[in-house]
């Protein structure tokens, strides 16, 4: 295994910076386009993820106030719920089919008002 100094990976790291290749408001950025694209993470649970990989609460806080608002969180869940469970009807469905939606949009970040408005309908 290789070694390097600490001044040697310094210098590599203070280059990666000055050329853009480690930018951590970039990054989060990008991160937060996709994940609202896909519908992977929305509300809180976009900010617990950003915390997770390391962006600092400041630079959340920033990117997060910075987003445009996509709109209503109900229509991006249901959307959600047709693409993934195509076949979901909430008037037919029976607990565990509901418990299984409201588990999985929960996971996401959807705030449970916004759940229980989608499986009443």
């Amino acid at each position: 295994m290789k070694r390097f100094s600490a001044e040697v990976a310094h210098q590599a790291v203070e280059r990666l910076i000055s050329e853009g290749y480690l930018d951590d408001q970039r990054y989060a950025e990008r991160f937060v386009a996709a994940a609202r694209q896909s519908g992977r993470y929305v509300g809180y649970r976009l900010r617990q993820e950003l915390r997770r990989r390391g962006v600092a609460p400041e630079l959340i806080d920033q990117v997060l106030r910075n987003v445009p608002d996509d709109g209503d969180e109900l229509a991006q869940a249901r959307e959600l719920i047709e693409r993934r469970y195509a076949a979901f009807n909430p008037q037919e469905a029976d607990d565990r089919q509901r418990r299984r939606i409201a588990g999985f949009l929960q996971r996401r970040g959807y705030r449970g008002d916004v759940v229980r408005q989608l499986l009443e309908r």
